[in-house]
């Protein structure tokens, strides 16, 4: 099973999320477990006051997570800030997760430590127009990572351009 939700389709971000939350609901319910392949989110909306933060999606990531899906992705997300997992258990734990793409994510060093220790089998990383606060990014298990911005001042610190990359595969 693939699921693609796109919250321009919806009247409002509430009735985007009431959608979402009952449609993975309904998978819970179901007397056989249904393979969740790959976990896909776009979130835009049209006012700041209509968005979601993590606290929202939260338990969608772990919905797919928990479905053995071996892709997930937030490809757009709006909101006045980037979308950011403080306060919360590292959300990205998974053994089967080959693929990440985040839109408009806050990414630091216990991010990427994180990331390389739960996703052992992480193959891509692709993080568009996140707020890239790390000087050292190492992974063992990453083949392809894609760091692209629209808003250069504003998603990559001054640290940035001394960033190091070790990727030893």
């Amino acid at each position: 099973m693939w699921l693609n939700f796109d919250a321009a389709k919806f009247s409002g971000m509430k009735a985007f999320q009431k959608f979402v939350d009952n449609l993975l609901l309904y998978r819970k319910s179901l007397p056989v477990a249904v393979p969740l392949d790959a976990f896909w989110i776009s979130a835009v909306c049209n006012n700041s006051d209509d968005s979601l933060d993590y606290s929202d999606i939260h338990p969608w990531i772990q919905h797919a997570l928990d479905s053995n899906a071996w892709a997930l992705g937030i490809l757009n997300h709006c909101g006045p800030r980037p979308l950011s997992i403080k306060g919360y258990p590292f959300p990205f734990t998974s053994v089967h997760l080959k693929i990440l793409g985040l839109c408009h994510f806050s990414v630091d060093d216990s991010f990427v430590k994180d990331l390389s220790s739960y996703c052992p089998v992480l193959d891509d990383l692709e993080l568009t127009s996140c707020a890239i606060n790390v000087t050292m990014f190492s992974s063992t298990s990453l083949k392809s990572l894609a760091i692209t911005s629209t808003d250069a001042a504003r998603d990559f610190p001054k640290e940035f351009q001394h960033l190091v990359i070790c990727m030893p595969t």
